[in-house]
């Protein structure tokens, strides 16, 4: 909402949201930007009102002004441009027209909307012929629509938020249709047209109730067309909830209306219709339960009968080792689902405490399986190992007797994978027990001062006592000692 000082923007703002911006019969009563929110056709829509603009140039406005240019440059909404036609305001037509003309820039490309203000005090058809051809110069390139209105007695007011709504709302479909996104929704949009399968004619079929209001409206008669009753009525009509039974056999859609309330017949074509329904379904549904069972068994017994007959080719050792083996089996499987429901964390691989040989001999010996081959690999890899190892402690001692041997064989003792010694921190680069002494002595004096102030370290700038400032700074050489 923009326009001259005092023409009516704040009491517009007030009348239509729920805004509370002060009015004052002067100018510039609102000095800064004042939002209002309404709800309108199922949405919230947001009105701005900005502060009166005078009529010259861009350098001479104040900050004030700036304030209404800078929201008319940079919002994309619909623009409401007031005008006092009373010229009760203090400034003409003619100069309100011209302030227009001289911001049209900032109305490119956004919805306009003139509003002739204050038409309580002078009527539009009051205006001198120059005004009025100096008011439609405003709107005669079609883009922007004029609309008489007044604050005081609401006039034309619901009028004017319907039509800036409306062309907001359709400048802002026309720019998303002009967008290359909408044509990527259009084109996965099919508009489907039904084809007639035969050459029978249908027509439109409209309710009575419609006939009839249509022919009242034409008629110019205000008869209202008596509406059908509805559920709610007929249930308050015949007693309220508890008292009133829903009827669905009205709803029914039968060949010939009358058959809804029949009775449903026991005899039908000279047949009983009880003869259909099997009385012995109970029997006959136990009957196919054991027969499934039957079915059941026969198949378990085909299957042992299968594995009997792999098992009659094996010795008797062999076959009471298949034995044990299916017995650890299924010992294993019971184990395994009663440790999968436990609630455990898992450890990881580090802490998992590592199997030795004789675990593998007893675990693997309980299921029958010979495990001197793995024990023998096991125990070559250990000899190897060791033989290495002592290949590398000879060679040490050989090169340690030599000259300069001393240095390589501590170097070599030292293994890869151990780290060296660390040095301490305040030991390092000091040489000497007098070297040490004399650091650690300056240590403890340059610890003396933090110590004292209750610090943990050079480092540690926490102020525990927050002292105020008037004890801390003030003129001191003016002789005020006189502190409480």
């Amino acid at each position: 909402i923009t326009g001259s000082p005092n023409v009516g923007k704040s009491s517009f703002i007030n009348k239509i949201s729920r805004a509370d911006v002060e009015v004052q019969n002067y100018a510039f009563t609102t000095k800064s930007l004042f939002v209002g929110h309404f709800d309108f056709h199922y949405h919230r829509w947001q009105v701005i009102d900005t502060p009166g603009i005078l009529d010259h140039p861009l350098e001479d406005r104040n900050t004030i002004e700036m304030q209404a240019i800078t929201a008319l440059a940079h919002l994309n909404a619909c623009v409401l441009f007031f005008i006092d036609i009373s010229e009760s305001c203090g400034y003409s037509i003619k100069q309100q027209v011209s302030l227009f003309h001289n911001i049209k820039p900032l109305f490119s490309n956004k919805p306009l909307v003139v509003v002739c203000n204050k038409i309580d005090l002078k009527k539009p058809e009051d205006v001198d012929p120059e005004d009025q051809q100096l008011i439609q110069t405003m709107v005669k390139d079609g883009k922007a629509k004029l609309f008489p209105m007044s604050n005081a007695t609401e006039e034309g007011i619901a009028e004017v938020k319907k039509n800036a709504c409306t062309v907001l709302l359709e400048s802002r479909v026309n720019r998303k249709l002009r967008s290359t996104r909408a044509e990527g929704i259009l084109n996965r949009l099919a508009v489907q047209r039904p084809v007639p399968r035969d050459q029978k004619v249908r027509g439109t079929s409209i309710p009575k109730s419609v006939l009839a209001q249509r022919a009242n409206k034409a008629n110019g008669s205000s008869m209202e067309v008596q509406k059908p009753p509805t559920e709610r009525d007929l249930e308050q009509a015949a007693g309220g909830p508890g008292v009133y039974q829903h009827d669905r056999r009205k709803y029914h859609m039968l060949k010939n209306p009358n058959w809804k309330y029949d009775v449903v017949p026991e005899i039908l074509d000279g047949k009983n219709i009880s003869d259909f329904v099997d009385e012995d379904i109970d029997q006959r549904l136990a009957e196919i339960e054991a027969e499934e069972e039957e079915e059941q068994r026969q198949w378990e017994e085909q299957q042992q009968n299968i594995m009997d007959g792999a098992d009659e080719e094996l010795d008797e050792e062999e076959k009471d080792l298949v034995g044990r083996i299916r017995s650890k089996k299924i010992i294993m499987k019971q184990a395994q689902r009663m440790t999968k429901s436990m609630n455990s964390a898992r450890l990881p691989r580090s802490r998992v405490p590592q199997k030795t040989i004789g675990d593998m001999d007893k675990e693997l010996g309980e299921i029958g399986l010979d495990t001197r081959r793995a024990r023998a690999r096991r125990m070559a890899e250990a000899d190897t190992r060791r033989s290495r190892r002592d290949k590398r402690r000879r060679a040490d001692v050989e090169m340690g007797g030599q000259e300069g041997g001393g240095m390589e064989l501590e170097a070599k003792a030292t293994s890869k994978s151990r780290l060296p010694k660390r040095t301490r921190r305040d030991e390092a680069g000091i040489k000497g027990e007098a070297a040490k002494k004399k650091a650690a002595r300056l240590k403890i004096q340059g610890e003396k001062r933090w110590k004292s102030e209750a610090r943990k370290g050079a480092a540690d700038r926490r102020v525990l006592d927050l002292k105020p400032k008037h004890l801390n700074s003030g003129k001191s050489g003016i002789g005020k000692r006189d502190w409480r």
